[in-house]
């Protein structure tokens, strides 16, 4: 304004020093010319004494001499040239430029990366596994179980002289029988393949309300086009349980045409091999399948090993009441003389004990002289060794696996909605490889929200940082620190387990990550009030935000790292795989981070593309200044030197942000007065903690990773409340497994004949 005087505009330049030269015999003064050693010459500052131990630059204020006083003002060290003396690195001459200082930082960090991922790669891909080890690894018997399960998946002998003879499994391209004695183009099998039957798919219906009868028509036929479903997929012939047959199948439904097939091909070569029927309610509207008439003779194709006979089908409650009468006086098995029909003594043999098979299709309360039952079962017979291996007992762990997750991916869906009027579906294999499989979808599933968790964070730092560099580079570093964490976690300390608790590892380096970010950017702007020259800023910042990084870091890893002593597998590892976590994002934040801030404050700080206030509002005027920058001049020995910025420049700080200011001047000020409240309060949430937790007692089920309206939850229920006789699936198993002393090894075959006497007796 007019009227206000003018304040004239003044610069402090301070001429960089040269640091003096020291001869062994001579000088010279600031003209040039030489001066012996010893003697003292006129500059502009004082006087300077050639040649002594000390140089003296007068006049000294406060009894410090102008080099100290110089240090203490600029911070800044002067570095002695001498004569063949060179140096080759220091880290303020390097981090005053960024530029050399992202390559060489980055370097680091990229170079350890490419160590780890070389590691890794010369071992082999990272494989994981999903099944939670719930187990106390102290336990001796658990412990023996978990050798035993461990030997028996390593094992690679091949357990048969019958298998592994015909080499590796492999599927070729001929015709397969399906159910009815239909063909169907699908792969076949060489005769390695699917020859033993440890694994099955069972399908449970059961009446909604657990009270009604079952056995009705409509049911049955709505059963028989779930069956059907699963039947004639196309590639079912790769994993059911196959059978060879010497004949094709039967083109007649006629007992007497087929006996003499089976007379005729007795003997001769396998010339088909189909899946074995399936185990189900639905056989029993064929009239063929058993003899029910009043003289009978226990013939039927139940007695062949695959469905090579045309079926029809009787779904009218007249049959349907029948075969329940029928099976329902039937007791628990009949033994039947078949000596009298040659084709059934070459297939079965002259005698013959039948269970009731209606027992094993029907739930529990279906028994002698009962005609209802509230639940069915449909049974599909699996089998060993699957395409690409050679016997059943190789790699059997990951056989059973591949065939579970085939199963879910194929019938998932499918049998889910399954269910129809008054009748729920429920599904899983005997090795619960399918419930497996859904543990892992379901645990993927729960964290689809990660992406929106990451878009998140990545907005909010970048509206706090103000930048877009600093947000997306930063995030990076964040997730970045995963790539060694999984190549330690697998390949150095051998764990094989990534289940949902390491998956919530995401989430929290996630949060200490970002956190360590605003500790080091928030101190570099600090240091800026104060520090003017880039390298300054960068040093004050590493002894401090470092310092609180280290700090925090190292107690969590501490405490993540403490958990992996737990007896428990799953809360081990979770602690060994959040540890190393903590670990790499730490050499993350102290190596590249710095970096990244290094390129930012050299290159990408004055762009205005970078901000988003800018960004979206169009703003291209220049940015102002935020006292990070600095004037070169160039000194008397041709080289450029950093000098302060004027007064007015020094004076001016960033805008504090509204937090800054809310927890300054409003928060603060609160909690200082409620004090004596606010810890009262706490005491009192402490106590009341201390006591519920007293109250916590340890739940007496097993844990389960599945919700408990899950289909696969609900089967294990439904199995044992409905299905006790076909089998619980929490049934324990008892194995006695015989070995060797480690301390006294077999060197002889005597002490292996020892072994064996003892072991027999």
């Amino acid at each position: 304004m007019d009227n206000e005087a003018e304040v004239p505009h003044t610069e402090e330049i301070i001429e960089p020093r040269q640091p003096p030269k020291a001869a062994a015999d001579e000088g010279t003064d600031e003209n040039g010319e030489s001066v012996e050693n010893g003697e003292t010459v006129e500059n502009g500052a004082g006087k300077e004494t050639i040649g002594s131990d000390e140089a003296e630059v007068g006049p000294e204020k406060d009894g410090t001499t102008f080099f100290e006083e110089e240090e203490e003002e600029q911070g800044i060290e002067h570095h002695q040239e001498q004569e063949d003396v060179t140096v080759y690195w220091n880290i303020r001459r390097t981090t005053s430029k960024p530029v050399k200082c992202c390559c060489m930082l980055c370097g680091v960090w990229v170079f350890l990366l490419f160590v780890l991922i070389a590691l890794g790669a010369a071992v082999g891909s990272i494989e994981f596994t999903i099944g939670v080890p719930f187990y106390d690894r102290g336990e001796i018997n658990q412990e023996r179980e978990d050798a035993y399960s461990a030997t028996e998946r390593d094992a690679d002998y091949v357990s048969t002289i019958a298998e592994g003879s015909f080499g590796e499994c492999v599927h070729e391209d001929p015709t397969i029988l399906t159910r009815n004695g239909t063909l169907v183009q699908a792969p076949a099998p060489t005769e390695g393949c699917q020859r033993a039957s440890s694994q099955f798919l069972r399908l449970i219906y059961i009446s909604k309300d657990r009270s009604s009868n079952i056995l009705k028509p409509e049911n049955l036929e709505q059963i028989k086009k779930i069956e059907e479903e699963i039947l004639n997929h196309i590639h079912l012939t790769r994993y059911c349980y196959l059978l060879d047959s010497s004949y094709d199948a039967f083109e007649t439904r006629d007992p007497d045409e087929w006996e003499r097939i089976l007379i005729e091909t007795n003997g001769q070569a396998a010339v088909t091999a189909a899946c074995e029927r399936i185990e189900s309610s639905v056989n029993h509207m064929d009239n063929l399948y058993f003899d029910t008439s009043g003289n009978e003779s226990g013939l039927g194709y139940y007695l062949l090993p695959n469905d090579q006979v045309p079926q029809e089908y009787a779904f009218s409650q007249s049959w349907l009441d029948h075969v329940v009468s029928y099976w329902s006086q039937f007791g628990q098995q009949r033994a039947y003389d078949l000596s009298e029909f040659p084709a059934a003594v070459q297939t079965v043999g002259s005698e013959v004990v039948v269970r009731n098979l209606f027992w094993g299709v029907t739930s529990s309360e279906f028994a002698t002289g009962s005609t209802s039952a509230i639940g069915l079962t449909s049974t599909f017979a699996l089998g060993l060794p699957i395409n690409g291996y050679e016997s059943s007992s190789q790699d059997s762990t990951d056989q059973y696996a591949d065939v579970g997750t085939w199963l879910w991916e194929e019938f998932d869906s499918f049998l889910k909605d399954a269910g129809f009027e008054g009748v729920d579906v429920y599904f899983n294999d005997n090795e619960a490889e399918m419930s497996g499989a859904e543990e892992g979808y379901l645990a993927l599933q729960s964290f689809s929200l990660f992406p929106v968790s990451i878009v998140l964070v990545l907005t909010y730092v970048i509206v706090m940082q103000s930048s877009f560099f600093i947000g997306c580079t930063g995030l990076m570093q964040v997730l970045l620190s995963f790539i060694p964490t999984l190549i330690l976690y697998r390949y150095v300390f051998g764990q094989e387990y990534l289940g949902v608790l390491n998956l919530i590892a995401f989430y929290i380096i996630l949060g200490i990550g970002i956190d360590d970010i605003f500790v080091f950017s928030d101190r570099f702007k600090l240091e800026g009030a104060d520090e003017k020259r880039f390298d300054q800023r960068m040093q004050k910042t590493f002894n401090k935000a470092g310092k609180a990084m280290f700090t925090t870091s190292c107690t969590t890893f501490i405490s993540f790292i403490s958990n992996y002593t737990s007896v428990f597998p799953a809360v081990s590892t979770f602690g060994l795989f959040s540890a190393l976590l903590v670990l790499m994002n730490f050499i993350a934040v102290t190596i590249f981070f710095p970096a990244v801030y290094a390129v930012y404050h050299s290159l990408i700080r004055k762009k205005w593309w970078d901000h988003p206030g800018r960004l979206f509002c169009c703003n291209k005027s220049p940015i102002p200044d935020d006292g990070d920058d600095h004037v070169k001049v160039e000194g008397e020995d041709g080289k450029e030197y950093h000098e302060k910025e004027t007064k007015e420049e020094e004076a001016s700080s960033e805008a504090e942000s509204f937090l800054v200011r809310f927890f300054r001047d409003t928060w603060a000020p609160i909690i200082i007065k409620g004090r004596f409240f606010v810890i009262l309060i706490f005491v009192g949430i402490f106590v009341a903690a201390m006591f519920l937790s007293s109250q916590i007692a340890p739940d007496e089920e097993a844990p389960s990773t599945l919700p408990d309206d899950n289909v696969y939850e609900k089967y294990t229920e439904v199995m044992i409340n409905y299905f006790a006789r076909s089998g619980n699936p929490r049934a324990i198993d008892v194995r006695w497994v015989s070995g060797i002393n480690p301390d006294i090894p077999i060197v002889s075959s005597e002490q292996c004949d020892q072994l064996k006497h003892d072991i027999l007796n």
